[in-house]
């Protein structure tokens, strides 16, 4: 039910007309007396803290090794781009199959899916994988997050 109210005349009366056709009259002055005081205060949900941030879970986007190439003195290794969350590759590649060496050598790319690295060890056979970094900083300390390995490619130079 929807009320209309409309003042009659100077006496004080005031007729409500409703929305079902029913009129009521009111003869004396309505008077509204505030029951309570309300103060609306408004606080932040979050409060900003200086407190260092706290070690989280960052999760990357693997890639995997699309082709490895071999020549008679370098290797050439092509890998999936990731195109989103990540600063760059990391490749690392070894004699050893399970990368426990003092020829284990990195490299970091950028911007490129493919990389040419010339071994200069005696062995024929290399293992290499690649992995997705992104560069944060934390504390104002810059730092590498880096996603897991892909799979572990085997290459043996001619």
């Amino acid at each position: 039910v929807v009320v209309y109210a409309k003042l009659e005349n100077e006496v004080g009366q005031i007729k409500y007309l409703c929305s079902d056709g029913i009129v009521v009259q009111v003869e004396a002055t309505p008077t509204v007396v505030p029951t309570a005081t309300v103060t609306p205060t408004v606080e932040p949900t979050v409060k900003p803290t200086n407190a260092p941030l706290k070690e989280g879970k960052i999760s990357l986007p693997k890639t995997q090794i699309v082709k490895v190439k071999t020549g008679k003195k370098k290797i050439t290794i092509k890998w999936k781009k990731v195109k989103k969350y990540i600063t760059g590759y990391q490749i690392q590649f070894c004699p050893n199959k399970k990368f426990k060496s003092k020829n284990t050598k990195k490299k970091y790319v950028t911007k490129k899916t493919s990389i040419v690295i010339k071994p200069k060890g005696k062995k024929k056979i290399y293992y290499i994988r690649v992995r997705t970094y992104k560069t944060i900083t934390v504390n104002g300390k810059k730092v590498k997050v880096y996603s897991k390995w892909c799979k572990v490619k085997k290459a043996k130079l001619k």
